[in-house]
């Protein structure tokens, strides 16, 4: 795992000018804690250590690991927490808000706000059929996390700027940020628009078409 995993990882990605880093730590997050802790069962803390070891050595001040709230503890090595899908977002910016407010209450590791526009397997022939978020709600959450949320870790170095978003394109689970004809670049706008300091008015450009007949579904 050290030698063939954790070395790739430092060479081709944490020393990357472009690696997610903070205060000179790249930040690694697992999809599934539980998936992750089944391989190192009582040894995660161990792991952790050995790795910010191995960083250390190279230059870093260690790294920052980040699990879902299944299982994220900092007992065990994790320093944060996420959500990685809500499920149902029936009732739009109001069940999200509070989704983060209880997950923030409950986790074991402290929480980075999350926001979905929704979820669904419906497009894997199974029964949960998918209800958006209307952007005007996905918007309002966004600002809740920008105006409400971060201000409260203002401390923090990673809450006080940090948001997870699903997800950029799981088209299959019914989740996904990537452009679609569902609403366009709405929700990529919506996340320009609260977060940064661009023009508003802007020109959004997709794959000529050759690149699209490619890869006709992951843009």
């Amino acid at each position: 795992f050290y030698k063939y995993f954790v070395n790739y990882w430092i060479e081709h990605y944490f020393k990357h000018p472009s690696y997610f880093k903070v205060d000179n730590k790249p930040v690694i997050m697992a999809v599934s804690t539980d998936e992750f802790s089944t391989p190192f069962g009582d040894r995660q803390q161990a792991v952790f250590e050995r790795i910010n070891q191995m960083l250390q050595a190279e230059g870093f001040d260690g790294a920052i690991f980040i699990g879902t709230t299944d299982g994220a503890q900092v007992s065990k090595g994790w320093n944060y927490s996420y959500t990685y899908s809500f499920g149902s977002v029936n009732d739009g910016y109001r069940n999200i808000v509070n989704i983060n407010n209880y997950a923030t209450q409950t986790s074991i590791a402290p929480y980075i706000p999350t926001v979905s526009q929704g979820w669904g397997n419906e497009a894997w022939g199974l029964q949960y059929r998918k209800v958006n978020i209307p952007i005007k709600d996905f918007k309002a959450c966004l600002e809740w996390v920008k105006n409400v949320y971060m201000p409260a870790y203002a401390d923090d170095p990673l809450l006080k700027n940090t948001i997870a978003f699903d997800n950029w394109n799981e088209y299959c689970e019914g989740h996904s940020l990537a452009p679609t004809n569902l609403a366009g670049f709405g929700y990529l706008d919506a996340i320009r628009d609260v977060f940064t300091t661009a023009d508003k008015e802007h020109t959004d450009i997709v794959p000529e078409k050759r690149f699209d007949q490619m890869a006709a579904m992951l843009w």
